[in-house]
């Protein structure tokens, strides 16, 4: 195997080749020009060169036509990665170097030498993955993160510290059984594709969706899901239903409206919701990968927006000021 090494650290160098010494390696210490990466089955590249990021480089091969090539990004600081800058069309991936490395950089080798499949249009990528759980587990594990605050401004109410505990519970118990799917999906036998009904039960309990779930209406609910595994569909339809729950008129009763609908062997899954809405030209740019994530909606959104091309599916949104925001999403069935 060809694999190009993007490092700057001596001792990191060494430690990566040892690694790799039954692999032809190349090594770099600083990212070059593009031109030169050609050939490579493989490129691993450490995110952070001194104060710099790898960022622009990455932004360069994105610019290459149709760039395929995997790439393992590595640091031993992830969490000060921003997901969310890295250009969604490369196939990258994300590596701590701090938790079982070689693990898990062994585990990467072995899964590129043995899968001679070509990919396919409803192939996910390892960052789309990861990138949605951190999202669901960021967002649930909080509650349990913020307990402490929360309990110091004044939870002294034992009912409603009782209350505030089994919110805990389920949103652990919502990370755990997400921890579940996606294992499940990752080995790719055991993918469980069901009712419309299924993908919405996995979501149920969670907070935001269990608060207003009165306020939910679920039509189509008997409709056979082929195509796309439940567990993304669940992943759509908690985004999507949350996202209108965030953004509901105050100064009315909640109205979401889920429908699946098949025809033409094409799925439809339509949220429809009577919030505040948008107007259409921010409606346009949602999705969009450039999208301001300071209103909640911007990494999440990406997120979805690359599960839902990845199975082929189409969104299509409509919103208007006071009126709501219905979001229509086409998958061949």
């Amino acid at each position: 195997m060809n694999i190009l090494l993007i490092e700057d650290d001596i001792n990191d160098i060494e430690y990566i080749r040892e690694i790799l010494s039954l692999h032809n390696v190349t090594v770099r210490n600083r990212p070059s020009e593009v031109e030169s990466i050609d050939g490579y089955e493989l490129i691993i590249i450490d995110y952070f060169f001194g104060s710099e990021s790898a960022l622009d480089f990455l932004n360069s091969l994105n610019k290459k036509h149709d760039f395929k090539t995997p790439i393992l990004l590595t640091s031993g600081k992830v969490d000060l990665i921003p997901l969310s800058e890295i250009p969604s069309e490369l196939n990258v991936m994300i590596l701590s170097k701090v938790e079982r490395f070689k693990d898990l950089l062994n585990y990467y080798l072995n899964l590129f030498q043995t899968d001679d499949s070509p990919q396919s249009e409803r192939s996910i990528d390892y960052k789309t993955l990861f990138m949605d759980l951190v999202h669901d587990l960021r967002n649930d594990l909080g509650y349990a993160l913020n307990f402490e605050q929360i309990k110091e401004m004044g939870l002294d109410d034992p009912e409603k510290e009782k209350e505030f505990l089994y919110i805990i519970k389920n949103s652990a118990l919502f990370c755990y059984h997400r921890l579940e799917e996606l294992s499940q999906y990752l080995n790719t036998e055991n993918e469980v594709f069901g009712l419309a009904q299924d993908a919405f039960d996995s979501i149920s309990n969670t907070k935001l969706i269990k608060d207003f779930r009165d306020s939910i209406v679920i039509l189509g609910n008997q409709v056979s899901i082929n195509k796309v595994p439940t567990f993304f569909v669940s992943v759509i339809l908690k985004n999507l239903i949350e996202n209108s729950c965030k953004s509901r008129d105050t100064n009315k009763p909640l109205k979401i409206q889920v429908s699946f609908v098949e025809n033409d062997n094409q799925l439809n899954i339509i949220i429809s919701d009577n919030g505040v809405g948008m107007p259409q030209e921010k409606a346009s740019s949602l999705f969009h990968k450039k999208m301001d994530s300071s209103d909640g909606l911007g990494v999440g959104l990406v997120v979805l927006s690359r599960i839902i091309k990845s199975f082929s599916g189409k969104i299509i949104i409509a919103s208007a000021v006071g009126k709501g925001t219905t979001i229509s999403i086409n998958f061949p069935n």
